[in-house]
């Protein structure tokens, strides 16, 4: 059995280094799974800043699209031709005064606003005209054929074909 001894021995040393080189590997697979864990993580974390990247830069491209449009048609109302001019009208014999467009382009969205006074009493209009149009006051018949001119102070508000808007105000007759 001596003999054995050292074989016994030998053998007992080498369980014992497999043991701990076992305990070694368990260990080391430990940490790998914890480390493909964190890898994992990482790499999904890194997908979704990729795709929040996308979206952001969709965002940027979209909003540089409208800044650019904008821009454009800023650019086009800003050398837009409008030819409006407004004239008044008394027409005595009607007991109308009128305020039209004589220019030659279409006045849009026109709003007109006058307050007419004769002989101490006032009128006032406000209306919704028609392109290329006007806005009259009717004038009580009592009026009509007086000899006496109406004092109106007048203001239209109106939208060219691109979208500017404008404005005009005066009084008539021109005192």
């Amino acid at each position: 059995m001596e003999e054995q001894l050292p074989a016994l021995f030998i053998n007992f040393a080498l369980l014992v280094v497999s043991g701990i080189g076992a305990v070694v590997a368990v260990v080391q697979a430990r940490a790998a799974l914890r480390d493909a864990g964190k890898a994992e993580t990482a790499r999904d974390e890194a997908i979704s800043a990729q795709k929040a990247s996308a979206v952001a830069l969709e965002d940027a491209n979209r909003i540089a699209a409208d800044a650019r449009d904008l821009l454009r048609r800023q650019d086009a109302r800003d050398t837009e031709r409008h030819d409006v001019r407004w004239e008044p009208i008394w027409q005595e014999s009607t007991g109308k005064w009128i305020l039209g467009n004589r220019g030659q382009d279409t006045a849009f969205d026109v709003r007109m606003v006058t307050d007419a006074t004769v002989i101490g009493e006032e009128a006032h209009e406000e209306a919704e005209v028609p392109p290329r149009s006007g806005l009259s006051i009717q004038l009580p018949a009592r009026f009509i054929g007086t000899g006496h001119t109406p004092i109106v102070d007048w203001r239209v508000e109106w939208r060219t074909p691109l979208g500017s808007n404008l404005d005009d105000s005066g009084r008539w007759p021109v005192t």
